[in-house]
């Protein structure tokens, strides 16, 4: 997975966060958001302006998907 990619994950403190992932490099990242909802809405504000990437949800509760 070396292509560039959103990704939202779980933190230790039961939050959601999202991220930017370019190689193994963490270009970008959100606070932690009490609700997954709000980590996507950051993932859309942001790639409405940036070149485009798939994202990831990489949280325990999802079912594998790839939006976009």
């Amino acid at each position: 997975m070396d292509d560039p990619r959103f990704e939202i994950v779980e933190d230790d403190d039961q939050g959601f966060h999202a991220r930017y992932i370019q190689g193994r490099q963490v270009i970008w990242s959100t606070e932690s958001y009490t609700r997954k909802e709000n980590a996507e809405a950051a993932v859309y504000m942001i790639s409405a302006n940036a070149a485009p990437a798939p994202l990831y949800d990489m949280t325990a509760s999802a079912r594998w998907r790839r939006a976009g």
